[in-house]
């Protein structure tokens, strides 16, 4: 298995101006789906978004196939009784069906051997009312820079694709790249 604590962002690693602000207007505009709500944050890496979703959901957790990465995320997590950490892969969720209102998956998709796996296990634990919240790069981005470790990098058509026979209203959205911050 690959080291996937060499392709986040822990603590401590200075993003630059232009990472930060991409990071906190995801974020951001995800804990707008999260007031008072039960969210599982999929691939949550270091846990760098998770005290933010935390502000607003009544529980949120964060899950990562990565020991190392969670450990990060506990270091800086420990004793907030709102922000609970699981180690679980993310084509296979340890959780109760329709125990979930929200569940994220940031920058991860294209490290899944099976994003279709992911796509019925996020069904299966949402609640009928629940969202599901994935972002990922544009690779057509001009400084699209690929993961060592990705399985494939989806298009927005391959993306709706995969969703729409597994959830009833599918809605595709672009997130504006962050302006550097001065």
């Amino acid at each position: 298995m690959p080291d996937y604590s060499t392709v986040t962002e822990p603590p401590g690693n200075m993003g630059s101006k232009e990472q930060l602000s991409m990071l906190f207007t995801r974020y951001h505009w995800a804990s707008n789906f999260c007031e008072g709500k039960t969210v599982l944050e999929v691939g949550c890496g270091a846990g760098q978004g998770l005290g933010l979703l935390a502000k607003k959901a009544s529980l949120v957790m964060g899950g990562d196939i990565e020991p190392q990465n969670l450990i990060f995320a506990q270091r800086h997590y420990n004793g907030r009784d709102e922000i609970k950490l699981i180690q679980f892969d993310g084509h296979f969720f340890p959780l109760k069906d329709k125990s979930i209102d929200v569940v994220l998956l940031y920058e991860a998709i294209y490290y899944l051997s099976q994003p279709e796996k992911f796509m019925e296990e996020s069904g299966r634990v949402l609640k009928d009312t629940g969202v599901l919240l994935i972002c990922t790069v544009n690779r057509n981005w001009s400084d699209f820079n690929p993961s060592p470790y990705s399985t494939k990098y989806l298009s927005v058509p391959v993306l709706y694709w995969l969703l729409k026979p597994r959830f009833s209203k599918v809605e595709i959205a672009e997130v504006p790249r962050a302006a550097a911050m001065a």
